[in-house]
């Protein structure tokens, strides 16, 4: 949908930074409206969900991402890895760490606008969350059963550092 939009409808030239942060806009914006039809299927007001806010606000954090990127090529020469050749393509670990702050960070910054008008609703909204095991149990001992499911699902998905 978005390269219909961005390639045909606009005519923007490919490869350039407007089609690109153009194509990324709408692919948020999309999925921010399906996000909204889905806190409407749970009975959550257009009023209280900030979806529409929320993930078109993404794209800003990655075009800061870019940005910093950018000017770390440009004032940084490049350097090569220990034990292998000058194939610069895959980012060194400690970059790809940076890379996993960053995103749990901006996720982190911009879900509260997403999640927050929700708690103000009146009333328990059990259709989010019907059963919680924090209630339960408390929040310390799902700590480790979390961070064991992610590792188990990272291991599982083949995901990388």
């Amino acid at each position: 949908m978005s390269n219909f939009v961005t390639r045909d409808v606009l005519r923007l030239p490919r490869p350039s930074i407007l089609e690109r942060y153009t194509n990324i806009f709408i692919v948020f914006f999309l999925s921010g409206i399906l996000h909204v039809l889905t806190d409407r299927i749970q009975a959550i007001p257009f009023e209280y969900s900030g979806a529409i806010i929320m993930f078109p606000t993404t794209v800003f954090g990655i075009m800061l991402e870019d940005g910093v990127q950018e000017l770390w090529k440009r004032f940084n020469p490049p350097a090569t890895k220990a034990g292998s050749s000058n194939d610069d393509s895959a980012p060194l670990l400690w970059q790809r760490i940076v890379g996993h702050i960053w995103t749990l960070t901006w996720l982190a910054a911009v879900s509260t606008y997403y999640f927050y008008p929700i708690y103000e609703l009146p009333g328990e909204l059990t259709t989010l969350v019907p059963l919680s095991l924090t209630e339960k149990v408390g929040l310390q001992p799902l700590g480790p059963v979390v961070l064991t499911a992610g590792l188990v699902v990272g291991y599982v998905f083949g995901a990388e550092i």
